[in-house]
């Protein structure tokens, strides 16, 4: 097979040894064999515009160091063999950094390695769409680079070709990307590009691939059109009869206006033809009305301002008519097929299964298989190549599951076979990068489940708790090398189940596992370390409960019935049992709820909350309710049976659940402390037609933490060398030179204002005097009731700052206080001395603006006659002559 097209070609296979010989003339080679490649590229699309080639060639010489193993080994000859500017390679420098990039962000994000190479490549100009779209691919992955992608994401969507509605042209549809401006659609430059968009997150829409309709059915499809949509645009390919097509947004269209398409292939593009739309929550019939079965392939694309989805779907369908009956792609529409093209068309077809191209990919899957040599390698004219291989070999991996074929395990085995010992595939970055990600995808990733959440209680009241994780891995291909746990980002732990402390308050903790060989997976686990609780209010619903019911409402046993949609089968349905006995309260424990239906009730009897904080609701929940434009479910708590608060209110698409699940729900902001607080459950409102289940509930459960009225106060803060404050005579004298780190005890454990764990939010630095100060950097209260607070540097000698502490107990009563650091009492001028200027000063200030920063002497937040005493005491008994030290 002639390479028309092939970016880089050179012999290299471990079962060629004279090829594989470090030599000049190897070297030499693969430096011809890689220009002839680019060679054929320029000649096959005219691509010399001014002089200028589109693509440069120069020379090239690579070196590596001895490692050992496959991926990891390849990543490691990676870092090793970059280039002093962060960049790999020399002749074709800008595509291997790409590729080196992009195959580092996947494996081993965190490596300085990537974020050199980002820098270096984020520098660069694209010289066409193709490496432009590469660009794109390889930054999106590196953490830091993402809003310079998103850029690089926009200039793509606008290079994209307008779509062609003439069928009957060469290159019929377009509406992918050239080459270059000027340039025709090509398969390759749109491979390309949609590898890119999938690396940027472009938004996307679905399909649906060769669907049968019986005569007279239809199909309905619900799509969401965003509000600054300009066009809708559905591909659609209509086999064996005649189909016709509705859409309409809200509701959906069971009759009206819509286009009738023959057997053939069809863009239909809303407005058109008098025929609008609406953006919103859209449903799309395509009935057939020909009589006999038939068939239908569909694709979906709006278009905004800033290109949509359409920009996704346009070059996908370009791509689905551009196959060869051999399963292939040329390098455009009608063009022999190109086994390079091919294989980089099929990972873009992979990389969009919501559109489903399903048949595109399994007639291209088959001719890639054909092309495998007898050894399980992949390469031109029965040569094996490395990158060829590794190409290949991760369209397979990408298009199986695991455990994989035949095919797939050979190109895999011979792929491995080329890996120089040094880790390198051929000492080339292009080559290595992507035989390292095909050997990543092959590895199965691991299984991990960091166990369940817990709720554990503070036996101690001291804020601090042990707990055992509970964490277990595993690997189908492999096994499990290492355990990490890690709060908020900090490791905490390794093993599978270590025990730790944590402090009160929410953890949300992350297990990572990684396989040997080096690929990673996490999971994460909610640890709540709270106060004692107690039940306020429980009811299992054994017995009938008495509650106030509306309508409907019952208790008793379900009868697993269902709702109606209209005149088609029963869909909704409710339970044959409690969650955790027989009875429960529901809507209707016969069947679903009525059509046109008003808000009605089941209301609890008045809860007593009062001497409680931080009350919480729980319940068993079984709901089925139509979507929440036509039906409405809800859930609220009032304090006094008039004023009610919503909890839940179920919005987006139809609800149907089939088992029982727990809701648990904040209640504090509404029953903290109340004698009289109400929980309803509402059904409805409704509309006139289609109707589900409803409502069942079991298992109500109500608590909350006894209340204490006792606010927190500071019992003590250290180092007392340096920490100066007023009110703790024991403290005098200090000096606040060098103070970065000051550790408050509380005379009982903390949290923030707002309940949750201890952070810098409870506390802030601030300064009367200077023209900074320093910032709160960090917070341990590992040790609570004693919290130690971070300073982001000393405090500068003559500055007056005070730290406010607005903390809570575990009820939730705060208390605030203002702790003075960093200043010299009875230093009113803030000299940074104290002498008989400061007297003058305080007499002026108490008798003129009577500044309560620098004249509250003794801290009660205002100033008095007491304030006076203070400061006559400290200024003649203590303090006259005392003076601040400048920094050396």
């Amino acid at each position: 097979m002639v390479a028309s097209v092939v970016r880089k070609i050179w012999v290299v296979s471990l079962v060629i040894p004279f090829v594989c010989a470090a030599s000049e003339g190897s070297a030499n080679a693969r430096k011809l064999r890689r220009e002839v490649a680019d060679a054929r590229r320029v000649e096959a699309l005219g691509l010399v515009r001014g002089g200028r080639a589109l693509w440069a060639v120069a020379t090239v010489e690579q070196d590596g160091s001895l490692l050992l193993g496959p991926a990891t080994d390849g990543v490691a000859w990676l870092k090793a063999d970059q280039n002093a500017s962060g960049s790999w390679g020399t002749t074709y420098e800008f595509v291997d950094t790409c590729t080196a990039v992009e195959t580092l962000a996947e494996t081993d994000p965190d490596c300085v390695e990537l974020s050199d190479g980002a820098a270096w490549l984020s520098g660069q100009t694209a010289t066409n769409y193709e490496y432009l779209a590469r660009q794109n691919t390889g930054l999106a992955g590196a953490a830091g680079y993402e809003a310079v992608a998103t850029g690089l994401a926009e200039d793509l969507l606008a290079a994209r070709n307008p779509a062609e509605w003439d069928s009957s042209l060469p290159n019929w549809p377009e509406g992918g990307w050239g080459v270059a401006a000027g340039y025709e659609t090509d398969c390759l430059t749109t491979a390309f590009a949609l590898l890119a968009l999938d690396a940027a997150g472009v938004d996307r829409d679905f399909g649906a691939a060769n669907v049968l309709v019986p005569a007279d059915s239809y199909s309905l499809y619900e799509w969401d059109i965003p509000e600054e949509a300009t066009q809708a645009t559905i591909f659609l390919t209509v086999s064996g009869t005649t189909f016709h097509l509705r859409m309409q947004e809200g509701s959906p269209p069971w009759s009206g206006t819509g286009f009738s398409l023959a057997p053939g292939t069809h863009r239909v593009q809303y407005p058109d033809w008098g025929i609008g739309f609406t953006p919103g929550h859209n449903y799309i019939i395509v009935h057939n009305i020909g009589g006999t079965e038939g068939s239908h392939t569909i694709m979906l694309g709006y278009e905004t301002s800033s290109g949509g989805t359409i920009a996704l779907a346009n070059p996908l369908f370009y791509l689905r008519q551009a196959q060869n009956g051999d399963g292939g792609w040329g390098l455009q529409r009608g063009t022999d097929t190109e086994f390079y093209t091919t294989l980089h068309v099929l990972l873009a077809l992979l990389a969009y299964p919501e559109y489903d191209l399903s048949a595109e990919l399994a007639a291209g899957i088959t001719y890639l298989q054909s092309q495998q040599l007898v050894d399980g390698s992949f390469g031109y004219d029965g040569v094996t190549i490395p990158y060829v291989t590794a190409l290949a070999a991760d369209v397979l991996v990408q298009s199986e599951t695991y455990p994989f074929s035949a095919p797939t395990e050979d190109a895999i085995t011979a792929l491995l076979a080329m890996q120089d010992v040094d880790g390198s595939w051929d000492q080339e970055p292009y080559d290595t990068a992507l035989g390292v990600l095909s050997l990543w995808d092959h590895n199965q990733t691991p299984t991990v489940d960091a166990g369940s959440d817990q709720y554990v209680v503070d036996a101690g009241n001291d804020c601090l708790e042990d707990v055992t994780l509970s964490g277990s891995a595993g690997d189908v291909d492999g096994t499990i090398e290492s355990y990490v746990w890690t709060d908020s980002g900090v490791e905490i732990a390794t093993g599978p189940s270590p025990t730790v402390t944590l402090g009160i308050g929410t953890h949300l903790i992350e297990l990572t596992v990684t396989d040997d060989g080096g690929k990673p997976a996490s999971d994460t686990v909610t640890i709540d370390i709270g106060v004692t609780r107690e039940t306020i209010f429980e009811e299992n619903m054994d017995s009938d409960p008495g509650w106030t019911t509306e309508e409907s409402w019952a208790w008793g046993v379900p009868q697993g019935n269902d709702g109606w949609h209209g005149d088609t089968p029963p869909d909704g349905p409710d339970p044959t049992a409690g969650c955790t006995d027989n009875n429960v309260y529901g809507y209707n424990l016969a069947g679903g709820y009525e059509d046109d239906l008003p808000p009605t009730y089941l209301t609890t009897p008045a809860i007593d909350c009062s001497g409680h904080t931080n009350v919480s609701l729980s319940f068993c929940r079984w709901l089925c309710v139509e979507d929440s434009t036509y039906d409405h479910a809800s859930l609220e708590v009032s304090s006094d049976g008039s004023t009610w608060v919503t909890l839940f209110d179920h919005t987006g698409g139809t609800l149907t659940e089939s088992a029982w699940a727990v809701q648990e729900y904040d209640i504090s902001g509404v029953a903290d402390g109340q004698a009289t607080v109400y929980v309803r459950w509402v059904m409805g409102p409704t509309d006139y037609t289609w109707n589900y289940g409803g409502w069942n509930i079991d298992d109500v459960l109500v608590t909350g933490v006894p209340y204490d009225p006792v606010a927190p106060t500071i019992v003590s803060s250290t180092p007392a060398d340096g920490y100066i404050d007023p009110r703790r005579p024991e403290d005098h004298g200090g000096n606040p030179e060098g103070i970065e780190q000051i550790s408050i005890t509380f005379d009982m454990c903390v949290k923030n204002s707002d309940g949750m764990a201890i952070n810098g939010d409870a506390f802030a630095l601030t300064s009367t005097s200077g023209s900074h100060w320093p910032s709160i950097v960090s917070i341990d209260s590992s040790a609570n009731p004693t919290v130690v607070v971070t300073l982001s540097g000393p405090i500068e000698v003559e500055q007056w700052s005070t730290m406010t502490a607005a903390v809570a107990n575990p009820s939730g009563v705060t208390s605030i206080t203002d702790i003075d650091i960093g200043f010299l009492p009875c230093d009113v001028d803030q000299s940074g001395n104290v002498n008989i200027p400061d007297a003058t000063e305080f007499v002026n200030e108490f008798y003129g603006s009577q500044s309560v920063e620098l004249i509250d002497t003794d801290r009660s937040g205002n100033v008095n006659i007491s304030d006076a005493t203070e400061f006559a005491t400290l200024f003649l008994n203590e303090w006259s002559g005392r003076s601040l030290p400048l920094r050396p």
